[in-house]
């Protein structure tokens, strides 16, 4: 006997984020369009986050090119001896009152702010995959687990159980063409972390097999492998000769380079197409964000700026 599965409200860490999302899902009809409306509206309320963070590394950059002669003394001097070099760099630093916690504090609360929002945004899809279940469970209570009767009114709770958006079939699911559209009943349970019956769960979503077809194409886990390798690439501007005058390997910065995007799109492929929207849709509009970001940064240091470079020149 099919049962109701226990979701007395909305769970989150956050709990206005998921609120949030279930305004904007109400209100747009569609949990793909509320989940770009939803990442959007973080995005640019984590913007003076963004630019703080941003100016406080372009001011230690600035910092790093006015110490570089020195710096560069410091590795020839104690080339073979890394663990004096470092202390000798420490103390440069502490003089001229260079500091990496002004530009880390900001990127800090950022990663902070994305665990929130994920909780968030994971704990309303279980939260509404859950509420969508119990609806279609109250329904096919109702006709006495009549399989003809229940298949005449099954076709209005579709959407709801598996919610479609653009060209993917059911955004609980990856976007994959190896996945069915429609979620069988390990794939729930792992999903909204609830075990169901399976016999039950297999007579109410039957008659939703005739729409049962290929999840999707692999384009949003691509998508997200591609946009977080071009939002890597703008952000890493200018880092590499950064990490080599802080006597770090460059190299690091380069493996970060190619391992984000690849996870990116692992998350994308093995999670939900819910998430991996909210993934493409945070790099596309961080993108956008840190090429303004930047320009603005290069406005209000213009004249530190052209001092270090006439100071090259000099050189």
């Amino acid at each position: 006997m099919t049962n109701l599965l226990n979701v007395y409200e909305l769970p989150s860490l956050f709990p206005v984020l998921g609120h949030l999302l279930d305004w904007l899902t109400q209100s747009f009809g569609n949990i793909g369009i509320a989940v770009i409306v939803f990442t959007i509206v973080i995005k640019m309320a984590l913007l003076p986050l963004d630019y703080w963070s941003r100016a406080g590394m372009k001011k230690n950059q600035l910092k790093l090119e006015k110490m570089r002669p020195q710096l560069e003394k410091l590795q020839k001097q104690y080339a073979n001896d890394k663990m004096l070099y470092n202390q000798k760099m420490q103390a440069l630093y502490k003089k001229e009152g260079y500091s990496m916690m002004g530009a880390c504090l900001p990127t800090i609360v950022t990663l902070v702010m994305f665990m929130l929002v994920y909780n968030a945004l994971n704990s309303y899809l279980k939260y509404n995959l859950i509420s969508a279940y119990n609806d279609m469970s109250v329904a096919y209570l109702a006709v006495g687990e009549d399989s003809a009767a229940w298949a005449k009114i099954a076709p209005q709770f579709y959407e709801a159980f598996s919610p479609s958006f653009l060209w993917i079939e059911n955004l609980w699911l990856p976007d994959v063409f190896w996945n069915d559209s429609i979620m069988t009943a390990s794939q729930f349970t792992t999903f909204a972390g609830v075990p169901v019956d399976i016999g039950d769960y297999t007579a109410m979503v039957a008659p939703f097999q005739v729409n049962n077809r290929i999840n999707g194409y692999v384009l949003l886990p691509i998508l997200s492998a591609a946009t977080s390798f071009i939002m890597q690439l703008v952000m890493s501007k200018g880092q590499k000769s950064q990490m080599e005058l802080q006597g770090q390997n460059p190299a690091t910065g380069k493996m970060l380079l190619y391992m984000m995007p690849v996870m990116m799109g692992f998350f994308a492929v093995n999670w939900n197409s819910a998430f991996a929207i909210y993934l493409v849709t945070s790099s596309l509009f961080g993108f956008v964000a840190t090429l303004l970001i930047n320009k603005i940064v290069e406005i209000r240091f213009r004249k530190e700026i052209a001092e270090i470079e006439a100071a090259k020149v000099r050189r």
